[in-house]
């Protein structure tokens, strides 16, 4: 005889911590590559460039988030969602920034 179990349903909390990790590596990824490209062909400095694509990154999380909880109904306060995409994972989209910002430097010379 055999048992029926109970399908596993992953935990939607745990599906945002997916999303927001790889939309953080891959948007620290494009920005660093278009911080190279829009450095290289304007007079826009490095100074300039990081903290403003930093900037649009995060609000680009935290839509990403906002849009998951409508859809999931997560239980989270606007403010716990705000805080969760701007603490979550910035360290990734920082290290992709710089990884492909000096790759792109290097290659491009």
């Amino acid at each position: 005889m055999q048992e029926e179990t109970t399908p596993n349903l992953s935990n939607p909390r745990f599906e945002l911590n997916i999303i927001l990790y790889w939309s953080k590596l891959s948007l620290g990824l494009l920005f660093g590559f278009l911080s190279y490209m829009v450095m290289r062909l304007s007079d826009l400095t490095w100074f300039l460039m990081v903290p403003l694509l930093l900037i649009i990154a995060l609000m680009i999380s935290v839509v990403l988030v906002v849009l998951y909880d409508r859809k999931y109904a997560t239980g989270m306060s606007f403010k716990g969602m705000v805080w969760k995409s701007i603490n979550s994972y910035t360290g990734t989209y920082i290290i992709a920034f710089v990884a492909l910002a000096i790759l792109s430097f290097f290659w491009g010379a």
